[in-house]
């Protein structure tokens, strides 16, 4: 099996063999094609560590679901809701609930891409067209450019509540303060 790094002595008596070696077996090689070994450093012995990496990022792990509470807002969540809620399967209460809930996360999933999207991209972008327009209409002032900008800054604001509340629910001691009544934290 190769193996990334190797032994290395100094001066006269350096080795370039890896006498280190990892044994496994054709099974283990199937399961794991993109199996990799690695060499560690060595201390006062001439001999190190070695480890072997099975989960060399072939396998890539989904981030975990979060809900948003700034999807609330939006006018369009509701339906999303609505609309995974409505379906029925075929089952007990829990198991009907448990697919409710698993159509519910991929619906907003897909909707927070294709209709709410990424409010720091968009953010950026509309503060980069309101520099560009700012800069136009200091040259040559104009009733429409002015409009546009109104229009820019409606979004910023609205952006920038967004912000604000995506970091509200991330700093956990303010949320946990404003949002968790079933406890008794302080």
């Amino acid at each position: 099996m190769s193996s990334h790094g190797g032994k290395k002595k100094q001066g006269p008596n350096n080795t370039f063999e890896k006498l280190d070696r990892v044994l496994v077996t054709n099974q283990i090689i199937q399961w794991f094609p993109n199996l990799i070994t690695k060499n560690h450093a060595f201390g006062s012995s001439d001999h190190c560590q070695i480890s072997v990496n099975i989960n060399n990022n072939s396998f890539h792990k989904a981030q975990p679901f979060k809900f948003e509470m700034m999807w609330t807002k939006m006018k369009d969540f509701e339906t999303v809701v609505k609309q995974a809620w409505r379906s029925n399967f075929a089952g007990n209460h829990m198991y009907n609930l448990a697919k409710k809930t698993m159509v519910l996360k991929k619906n907003i999933k897909k909707w927070n891409i294709t209709t709410f999207g990424n409010i720091f991209k968009q953010l950026k972008e509309v503060e980069n067209e309101l520099s560009k327009i700012r800069q136009i209409i200091c040259k040559n002032p104009n009733a429409q450019l002015a409009c546009k900008e109104q229009r820019l800054l409606c979004k910023q604001k609205q952006l920038l509540f967004y912000h604000k509340n995506y970091w509200r629910q991330r700093s956990k001691n303010k949320h946990l303060k404003s949002m968790d009544f079933n406890s008794n934290f302080p």
